[in-house]
């Protein structure tokens, strides 16, 4: 798997690795310690809260917030699963997938080595989970306008 160019340097101009590795170290626990029982309406009505419109998959168990900008889609699907919050972007350009996957697996690519892996964020409770996503829907603008200004400028001639 490789990333499109354009996501690389819109992801290394808003330094993405470092601030994921961050985040996963900050909410890092024992797996005992995880929030495995939440609820998705209380998880929905905190994704709404941050002014987002989260559709969510029953037999996938996710949410799934898409948002479109000119010619790009960005898809954000966010699993909870055994307390754990898993990011995956999904960037169409003209329809057409340029790049994605899950936040791990990018920050590998970006790193270079396979086995840089970076642990996936836990938490223990629905403020914890605020401050996570608070922190993943911040990167996931920044990563957004990067694209979105890159694309402007390369098009501005």
């Amino acid at each position: 798997m490789q990333i499109d160019p354009e996501l690389v340097s819109a992801l290394n101009k808003i330094d993405f690795l470092r601030r994921y590795k961050e985040l996963s170290m900050e909410f890092r626990f024992d797996s005992k310690e995880n929030f495995e029982k939440y609820s998705n309406e209380m998880v929905s009505a905190i994704i709404s809260s941050f002014g987002m419109n989260p559709k969510y998959d029953k037999k996938e168990n996710f949410f799934k917030i898409i948002e479109y900008h000119g010619e790009y889609s960005f898809q954000f699907n966010l699993s909870f699963k055994f307390g754990y919050v898993t990011c995956i972007w999904d960037i169409k350009k003209k329809a057409e997938r340029i790049g994605g996957g899950p936040w791990g697996v990018i920050g590998q690519l970006l790193s270079g080595n396979y086995y840089d892996l970076v642990p996936t964020p836990a938490f223990r409770n629905y403020d914890e989970l605020k401050i996570i996503l608070n922190r993943s829907f911040l990167i996931f603008k920044n990563f957004k306008d990067e694209v979105l200004r890159s694309s402007a400028e390369n098009n501005s001639y």
